[in-house]
């Protein structure tokens, strides 16, 4: 099960941290019958708070499992492996929530993340950069194994591919297109984003957002028709496929 290390955790442990350039990050739904997530991100991006507590800012991508997850249950492991030097894989398990910019810039409490980052004042949040919002992660575990059957990789350099991509794009649209449902129709990052703004996207899945969080008839059959198109996009045939396509108007 590896070495019990922390909480807190040791200057050893932040040092291996800050020396790499890769970490994983994974979060699970209740729901037995529901995906569970794995997510590789850039290291470049992460800040250990203070022993207890760790964060990175998350940027846009054509999904948002893991802010659908701890919405529902804050459940969140971040893992680190040593891919050159020493074999070491360092485990981080907690209570995981997401810092919306405004949040960020508007709330006292949320001084320490933005000092973190350099941040005084919402001008330098890079929404440009395809940047939306923070994870913070507050350690209950943190664990050390050897890692001894892992690969030695050579790192080369970090990809502008994000960057080149979010420079061209409307990435508040992007993200209440692409965001805004986990691949299960769990509510996700982008309903949280675009709450102050109107909802308005294809008017085929316009609705769908509007009302999915919501209460009453229409946001029970928004949530009823977003679990079949979720049926659909997994890969139903035949008549049960016709009758979706005619149900949901999506072709």
């Amino acid at each position: 099960m590896g070495k019990l290390i922390g909480p807190p955790l040791t200057d050893a442990v932040v040092k291996f941290i800050s020396t790499q350039h890769l970490f994983f990050v994974a979060s699970a739904p209740l729901s037995a019958g529901n995906h569970v997530n794995v997510s590789p991100k850039s290291a470049g991006m992460f800040r250990v708070i203070n022993p207890q507590q760790v964060t990175y800012l998350d940027y846009t991508g054509s999904g948002a499992e893991t802010a659908a997850h701890l919405l529902e249950n804050g459940r969140l492991t971040i893992m680190f492996v040593a891919l050159q030097g020493s074999p070491r894989i360092v485990r981080l398990f907690g209570t995981g929530r997401i810092v919306l910019p405004r949040d960020l810039f508007n709330k006292p409490e949320n001084r320490n993340l933005r000092e973190a980052f350099g941040y005084t004042s919402m001008d330098d949040w890079p929404t440009k950069d395809g940047a939306r919002c923070l994870v913070v992660l507050d350690i209950t575990r943190a664990t050390v194994s050897c890692g001894f059957s892992i690969p030695v990789f050579e790192f080369v350099k970090d990809r502008k591919t994000l960057l080149e991509y979010a420079h061209q794009t409307d990435i508040e649209k992007y993200c209440l297109e692409q965001n805004s449902l986990s691949i299960d129709g769990m509510r996700s990052l982008g309903q949280l984003i675009t709450r102050d703004v109107p909802t308005k996207i294809t008017e085929k899945q316009g609705w769908l957002l509007s009302e999915y969080g919501g209460s009453g008839p229409r946001a029970a059959l928004a949530r009823l028709v977003t679990r079949i198109r979720m049926a659909y996009a997994a890969g139903i045939t035949g008549p049960k496929r016709d009758i979706i396509l005619l149900f949901t108007g999506i072709a």
